[in-house]
Parts: structure tokens; sequence; C-alpha cells
């Protein structure tokens, strides 16, 4: 059998779907926001007003980019709520910078597009500080030490998805252990924000074209 470790980056790419997300804060009224067609042209903009610090922009069908027409008029870290008729989706921080600053996917890399403006009427943005995630309270002992699971999952065969398929058995391990540790009445405890990912593996008993993918996670469940 061989074991190797895999690349640091794919490492950290499991891991990066663990990292908490910001929420709208504050509202912020009075700043220029906007939409950009991604086929080039004019951009439109708006103002942000009213108690929800929102701006309604009529746009033809197309896929257009969100963004903060001048990212130094922030305060600090935002987040644009796109609301597109009955749908609704916040973006990713926007970080406090000069100039144009385009609105990131909150759940991936790239910009925050809208690819059905029209067809649902005007395109409504709001515009809010970003508030920092709350983490949740994570399990102790009787005696004030951590309580500390350790949760493995495996896949086996070809293709480019036994990594995640590796890393949800894992997680899935780790909420069957974290439930073991639930009062009566409480929610599980299945959060595995504060886990360290302490190991990822490949191993290859025979064809080196059907290996096994283990992740190893071990911290603490949290509330």
């Amino acid at each position: 059998m061989t074991l190797r470790l895999l690349p640091i980056a794919a490492a950290g790419a499991l891991m990066l779907m663990a990292l908490a997300q910001s929420t709208p804060g504050t509202p912020l009224p009075n700043i220029l926001i906007g939409l950009e067609p991604q086929s080039g042209g004019t951009a439109l903009t708006a103002t942000t007003a009213g108690s929800n610090a929102e701006a309604v922009i009529a746009v033809p069908a197309g896929i257009y980019s969100v963004f903060v027409a001048n990212g130094s008029s922030l305060p600090g870290p935002a987040l644009l709520t796109v609301i597109e008729g009955s749908q609704q989706r916040i973006s990713g921080t926007i970080p406090r910078a000069a100039g144009r600053v385009y609105a990131p996917n909150a759940s991936g890399p790239g910009r925050m597009m809208v690819n059905s403006g029209g067809q649902n009427g005007p395109v409504r943005l709001r515009l809010a500080t970003a508030q920092a995630p709350v983490f949740p309270t994570c399990l102790t002992l009787a005696n004030g030490a951590p309580r500390i699971v350790t949760a493995q999952g495996s896949a086996t065969g070809t293709g480019g998805g036994l990594n995640g398929q590796a890393m949800a058995a894992a997680r899935a391990n780790w909420s069957a252990q974290a439930r073991t540790f639930n009062l009566l009445g409480q929610v599980d405890y299945s959060d595995w924000s504060r886990a360290t990912q302490t190991n990822v593996s490949s191993s290859s008993a025979g064809s080196p074209f059907n290996p096994t993918i283990t992740v190893t996670l071990r911290g603490q469940p949290c509330r």
C-alpha cells in the first residue's frame, strides 16, 4: 500500500466550505451602486435610500456584475443583498477600497452576478455593513476542558469527486458523534467550524486508478 499527502491547495479548498459567512448589519444609504453588463456597454447606477438603504435598477434581461461605484464611500466592509422577484441573495464581503468595487460571490470565487434582470421586474439592491459571523459555543467537559472529536471519512473510486465525498463522509461521522453529546431537546452539535483538518491522504492497494481518499477532522463540536 502506498500513502501520500494530497497537495496543500486541495486540502485548503475543502476547508473553505467550513467558513462562516457575514450577515447584513446597519443599512448604508446615500451610496452609489450599480449593475455592469457582462457583454459590455454602460453600467446602470442608483443611490441607496430609505430605511433599507435600497436602490432599484431596471435593466434588460442579461448578465450583470454588481458593484459599489466608489468603495472609499463605505465606512467599512459591506454586503449587498440582491432581490429579484421572490429571490434574494447576499454577496460576499465587499472591502472598503478606492474606485469601483465589485461584490464577490458569497460561496465561491468570482463576482456576484445578476442573470435574470428584466424578467422579474426591476432589480432591488440593498446595502448594509457586514456583521462578522458569530461563532457557536463549543462543547466542554465538566472540568472546563474542550470535548474533542476525531472524525474520519473515506471514498474510493475514480474521477474528480473523491475529495468532496470523503469530506462529506467525515462531516457525517462528526455529526453522528456530536449527537451523542446532546441533552434532551438540544439541537445537534454538528457545526464543524472549529474543526481542524488533521490529514488528507490518498492510498491505493493494487491499481493506482482506484484510490481511496481519507479525510480526518479533529476539533470541538459546537452548538
